[in-house]
Parts: structure tokens; C-alpha cells; sequence
């Protein structure tokens, strides 16, 4: 991510680390899901708290976040035992390993591309594996330092169709259910690799 982006996330987490936000939102989005357990999962842009990765039962997670160092060196980690930590971006992380779910909660509009990076996503699931995602869908009048790209439906579907991924669930909301009065409309889906 680039300096700028860096420091509009870091502002964030240092004023909402301590809240009790995060986890009503992971936990109110694992029952949206259904998500309780699965063999293996990889979340992206776990923040410092670690995302969902903690109330998820399974025998290996690993979460990708750009700032882990810097959240270390900040003093806002909060570091689980079961969790592999690896320092990353969604468009060019690569393991040797393919996963049976991925998770990104509000974290591809921060990044440094559009959709495209589903495809390396899929790229990192098993066959029948599955993508859980929840993203803001900002309009132009809506971008700033941490969000400057817009994210479109148009986009997502071109990306789904181009890797041959099933929709198991896909809802758009006016606000986004995780951010009481957010007036971002966000999508919501969950995905199969085929």
C-alpha cells in the first residue's frame, strides 16, 4: 500500500482497536454466513486484532495484513497463538498451500486494485474452496487517502465469470450492516471455486 493509504489505516486502528465494534461485526458477519468451522482458512486484512480468525474453529489459519509490523511496532497486535501471521498484500501474496475458505471483510476496497485481485485469490483455493467476501461500493463522490478507487458491481461479475466461481449467496446493501449509519452501499457474497 502506499504511504499514504498506510497512515489513513493506521489512524484507524490506533482509534479503534480497544472498541468492542470489531467484534460484534465479525461475530453479527460468521451468523450472516453461516462460517463456525472450516479445514483450513486465510483472511485478508485481519488488522491488528486479527479479523474473524479467532472465532473460527480450524486446524490452520494464517491472516494477511500490509501493517503487521507496524502494528507491532505501534503496540496495537493482538497476536493468537493458532494464527499464522504473514505480512502481505491480496495482489501478490502466494503460498504453496491451497485453502478450503478465504475471507476478506471490508478490506479489497483498501488495496491497490480493483476486483482483479479475486483472481489471485482463487489462485490460493482449493477446488470446491470457498471465497466469503464483504466490500464497500464507493461512489466517486465517496473515495478519500484510504479508499481511492471505485469497486463496481460490473466488475465484480466480470471477475466471477472470468474464473468460473458459483454464487452461493450475494446481497447488496443501501449501508453496510457491519458499520451502523454507513452510507456506503455494500455487496456481500460467498463464492465457489468449480
Amino acid at each position: 500500500m502506499s504511504q499514504v493509504k498506510d497512515e489513513y489505516e493506521l489512524e484507524f486502528w490506533k482509534a479503534t482497536h480497544t472498541s468492542s465494534q470489531h467484534m460484534v461485526a465479525y461475530n453479527w458477519i460468521l451468523n450472516f454466513w453461516g462460517l463456525k468451522e472450516t479445514k483450513s482458512i486465510l483472511e485478508i486484512g485481519t488488522g491488528p486484532l486479527s479479523g474473524i480468525l479467532p472465532l473460527i474453529s480450524s486446524e490452520f489459519k494464517v491472516g494477511v495484513d500490509p501493517l503487521y509490523e507496524t502494528f507491532i511496532r505501534e503496540d496495537l497486535f493482538f497476536r493468537h497463538l493458532d494464527i499464522h501471521y504473514i505480512q502481505g498484500q491480496v495482489e501478490t501474496i502466494a503460498f504453496n498451500y491451497l485453502f478450503k475458505t478465504i475471507v476478506t471483510i471490508n478490506a479489497l476496497d483498501h488495496g491497490e486494485s480493483t476486483f482483479d485481485s479475486i483472481d489471485n485469490l482463487v489462485s490460493l483455493l482449493e477446488v470446491n474452496g470457498k471465497l466469503y467476501i464483504h466490500v464497500n461500493l464507493r461512489r466517486l463522490d465517496q473515495l478519500n487517502l484510504g479508499h481511492d478507487h471505485m469497486l463496481t458491481l460490473d466488475d465484480f461479475n466480470s471477475v466471477v465469470s472470468r474464473n468460473n466461481l458459483k454464487i452461493h449467496s450475494h446481497n447488496v446493501f443501501e449501508s453496510d450492516p457491519l458499520q451502523a449509519g454507513s452510507p456506503y452501499n455494500t455487496l456481500i457474497v460467498v463464492l465457489e471455486k468449480l
